[in-house]
């Protein structure tokens, strides 16, 4: 177990389809849409957008002074520039070319380009990130906050902003959801690799939806859709499309 508060799924609750919109499969645009956009951008998540999906996922972290879109700790790989996210400052971390001189948003920043029903999901990559939730002016019933680590959630519900919850993970195992009994969780957000039918029935017995990552092949997403995920992140939702992923 991870250091942080005990979690754990509410017992027999409904189904989230209809949280997306009724939706029997979701969409899910990678750190906006990576594969066509500088990725945790606001060009990224208007390009999304711009392709219909159903939610746009991005990373947020704890800079010194505020919160800001980025996946890794430091901001060596996507930026112009050189050092770690939490020790700079918000106003050095605008002044870096995030590509095609797209500057790093600040979380409200991202959250007022996303429209309804679209849903927005901050995947907080540290637990200090969780603070960027208190004084949101968003529409948190469309908010999905996700984490791998726990201790991220567990301070993430105690804002109590009605925002649904996702525990990410690599692989799903029986100890998965042990001592979750303090957070309502409503989602499990695994690497599609590691997913089978087995897996998805377990996880729907617990009450919970399971959503797969990141899946850049319509081929594979119509098989994880066969096996009842309810939705794919995806890079490039050009390729896996609502209109890819059809059953036929």
């Amino acid at each position: 177990m991870c250091d942080g508060d005990p979690i754990s799924p509410a017992a027999a609750k409904s189904r989230d389809k209809p949280w997306f919109g009724g939706r029997e499969f979701v969409i899910i645009g990678h750190r906006g849409v990576a594969a066509h956009a500088p990725e945790n951008t606001l060009r990224g998540a208007e390009r999304a957008l711009e392709m219909r999906v159903d939610a746009i996922e991005v990373d947020v972290r704890k800079s010194r002074d505020g919160f800001v879109l980025m996946h890794d700790s430091t901001v060596d790989r996507t930026t112009n520039g050189h050092g770690r996210v939490s020790s700079m400052s918000l106003s050095e971390l605008r002044a870096l070319d995030a590509g095609n001189g797209e500057r790093v948003p600040r979380v409200d920043e991202f959250l007022e380009v996303i429209p309804p029903p679209t849903v927005a999901n901050l995947e907080l990559k540290v637990a200090e990130a969780a603070a960027c939730l208190e004084g949101l002016k968003f529409d948190t019933r469309r908010l999905l906050v996700s984490s791998f680590h726990r201790a991220a959630l567990a301070s993430a519900s105690r804002y109590e902003t009605g925002a649904r919850l996702a525990l990410a993970i690599d692989r799903w195992s029986p100890e998965t959801l042990v001592d979750f009994d303090q957070v309502e969780l409503h989602f499990i957000c695994m690497d599609h690799r590691a997913v089978t039918s087995r897996i998805v029935t377990q996880v729907r017995g617990a009450g919970l939806e399971l959503l797969a990552y990141t899946v850049n092949s319509a081929s594979r997403a119509r098989q994880l859709r066969e096996m009842e995920v309810l939705g794919v992140f995806t890079d490039d939702p050009v390729s896996v499309s609502h209109r890819a992923c059809t059953l036929i």
